[in-house]
């Protein structure tokens, strides 16, 4: 009897331990160090994934850019919404990669631009095809999928039948009626765009490429946690990382492979 009551009161003193270690420490998935940063991710395909090499090209430059200032990068996969919250409240040290608006810039530190993504036409190389306003569009067969925009004045376009979209359901569907030749050209983002077409056989994806004029860009960041002070700094190693990384040619070569599939494989 007497042995189960120390017993209880081990584990009641222990509780009351880690209780304690809780409230005094709520922010335990952020790294303390200068030297190590945690990076809340959730699944961006083909752009960052815990199921690409290298966690995808923008984990790819991430861990790069930090790796050239001696700062040591960890992910943790969570949902986005949870990324940005947990980040916000400083329970991660950061999460990318957010486009800026007024709101999150009073929430968060930004990085300078880590990428930038442009929503272009997609089409057959043999289909000579050049655009450069709106209004060029008109008369040809555009692909489009239900839910996504495509600009303020594409969308517009669109709404009022000036433009002859046929809408589908997934992306993946309009590239397949690119290649039956049921529409002319098909607007989404250039890495998005390739990662579908790498995993066509080589035969049909070299029969498809984009325009370069972008019809919608934005610009996207690595946002750091204002709560920790640690992160001005961190916010500087990044930058000059990426500064370094895109001043050396790399930046330009990780582009390259991730449009040509080349992390799209087993790690």
């Amino acid at each position: 009897m007497e042995t189960n009551i120390k017993i209880k009161k081990a584990c009641s003193l222990l509780s009351k331990l880690i209780i304690s270690l809780v409230l005094i420490c709520p922010n335990l998935a952020h790294s303390e160090s200068e030297n190590k940063i945690i990076i809340a991710n959730g699944e961006w395909y083909p752009l960052i994934s815990k199921n690409l090499k290298h966690f995808g090209v923008l984990c790819h430059i991430m861990s790069e850019a930090f790796a050239q200032e001696g700062v040591q990068v960890v992910y943790k996969w969570v949902p986005w919404k949870r990324a940005y919250k947990d980040t916000q409240t400083g329970n991660y040290d950061a999460t990318a990669a957010w486009v800026p608006t007024p709101e999150r810039k009073q929430l968060f530190l930004f990085s300078d631009t880590m990428y930038t993504n442009q929503k272009v036409f997609f089409h057959l190389k043999n289909y000579d095809f050049d655009w450069k306003t709106i209004a060029d569009l008109q008369g040809l067969s555009i692909g489009g999928a239900i839910g996504y925009t495509y600009g303020a004045e594409f969308d517009k376009a669109a709404k009022e039948g000036t433009l002859n979209i046929q809408w589908t359901k997934t992306d993946k569907q309009n590239f397949n009626k690119l290649l039956a030749k049921r529409i002319q050209v098909f607007p989404q983002e250039v890495e998005i765009g390739y990662g579908y077409i790498s995993e066509f056989p080589a035969e049909q994806a070299k029969l498809l490429i984009h325009h370069p004029k972008p019809l919608m860009q934005t610009t996207h960041h690595l946002i750091f946690s204002k709560k920790l002070k640690k992160n001005t700094k961190l916010v500087q190693l990044f930058n000059s990382g990426l500064k370094k990384l895109k001043d050396s040619g790399k930046y330009n070569d990780f582009i390259t492979a991730s449009r040509s599939g080349k992390y799209i494989q087993a790690k």
